[in-house]
């Protein structure tokens, strides 16, 4: 059963206890007593339909009463109460009430937390629920989770904190890294933050929240906590993306293989379909690789490989999928790109690798390329990759080291 309560409120600042103690299902507020109608907690009592009084006596019914919360301090109002033999909490015994309210919330908000913690959801939606949970439990402005992705330190999600924020807790962490080895917990502008650890002791992440105010010992606490009961569910979805990546990507080149580029083009068609989006496909291939080959050595060839890769990431976008296709061959999907759009991006790309020099000796190496677009061109995964393929070769029969859209 509810208790029925009057909440007599000193001011504003008793806003954020009514709200706290109101978040029980078992108290229900019939009416507040607030000198100030005009001010914010006023306003959001009218919107929430409670009956705002001038002063306690103008309660009509004191039947409908159960308990008087009386942050005043008043030895009237005390004693005008304990005449009707009306339970009063005064405002030690409120916050003596809230605090205790305060913990077991945090410890159901913990418990709900680690009920939700399965490697098997996957990385991205683990980070989220970690990030939700750490923003509600430490009543934080900001958070971010970052990971040690092959060497490096990268923002996986973050919420409140700005680009140049990232940027900079990226250095800092960079800096401070080997700090971590044996720190819990660090302070940096404004931002708390802790380490994931593998059980060898090897810092594979690390978890930050940002507040508009002073960090207390509670908070650094609960952060530990967030960071403990998260620690093996997060390193477990970490090894499993990154064994599905690793399946996904060309051992020699670290491109994206033929099994990743079949399944993002199967779902770049059905996001073009589905949003009524235009995207092209570009097939690439090394002109005379085998001679290549054959003349300097596959050792040669294989560091021609890794240079054309490095080359493709650094002339095209970051959105631009890249992929070995097949021993020289190459395929790129460019999202939201016109087949004219796709040709420049080519042009560029083939005019880049011309102009390169490779090996020892610094030999010349020609591409050659075929274009395709969705719709254009198809709206099948295999007419889009025949057309370019067939644009491909008119390139090579004309003479190679150029471009030819399907």
């Amino acid at each position: 059963m509810k208790k029925r309560v009057l909440f007599i409120a000193s001011g504003e600042r008793d806003y954020s206890i009514f709200n706290f103690l109101f978040e029980r299902k078992d108290m229900e507020c019939r009416a507040v007593v607030l000198k100030d109608r005009e001010g914010r907690f006023a306003k959001d009592l009218r919107k929430k339909n409670i009956d705002v009084l001038d002063d306690y006596r103008d309660l009509k019914n004191l039947d409908e009463i159960d308990v008087v919360v009386d942050l005043t301090g008043s030895e009237e109002v005390r004693n005008y109460f304990k005449s009707f033999d009306k339970e009063i909490l005064g405002r030690v015994s409120t916050e003596i009430l809230l605090e205790l309210l305060r913990e077991r919330r945090i410890y159901y908000e913990l418990e709900k937390f680690t009920s939700k913690l399965d490697p098997s959801l996957g990385l991205e939606e683990l980070l989220v629920i970690l990030i939700g949970s750490t923003l509600k439990i430490l009543k934080a402005d900001s958070a971010g989770v970052f990971l040690n992705v092959n060497g490096r330190i990268e923002s996986k999600t973050s919420w409140g904190m700005s680009d140049t924020e990232i940027e900079n807790f990226i250095n800092f962490l960079e800096k401070e890294k080997f700090s971590f080895k044996d720190t819990e917990i660090m302070e940096e502008r404004g931002f708390l933050c802790t380490s994931y650890k593998t059980s060898d002791g090897d810092i594979f992440g690390y978890l930050v929240v940002g507040k508009n105010k002073p960090f207390t010992e509670e908070d650094k606490k609960l952060l530990l906590q967030l960071r403990d009961k998260s620690s093996s569910p997060i390193l477990a979805a970490f090894k499993i993306k990154s064994t599905v990546e690793i399946s996904l990507l060309d051992s020699l080149t670290g491109l994206y293989n033929h099994r990743a580029f079949q399944e993002r083009l199967s779902k770049e068609l059905e996001r073009a379909y589905k949003y009524d989006l235009i995207f092209s496909l570009i097939m690439m291939d090394i002109d005379d690789f085998k001679k290549y080959n054959d003349t300097y050595g596959h050792l040669e060839g294989d560091h021609l490989l890794r240079s054309l890769a490095q080359i493709m990431k650094y002339t095209l976008r970051e959105t631009d999928f890249i992929a070995r296709y097949g021993g020289e061959e190459f395929a790129i999907i460019l999202p939201e790109t016109n087949k004219e759009g796709a040709v420049i991006a080519c042009e560029r790309l083939r005019r880049t690798i011309e102009g390169q020099r490779f090996g020892k000796e610094r030999r010349k190496v020609t591409a050659s390329f075929g274009v395709s677009s969705y719709p254009e061109d198809g709206v099948y995964k295999d007419d889009l990759i025949k057309k370019a393929d067939d644009a491909l070769y008119r390139s090579k029969r004309a003479g190679k080291n150029r471009v030819t859209p399907a």
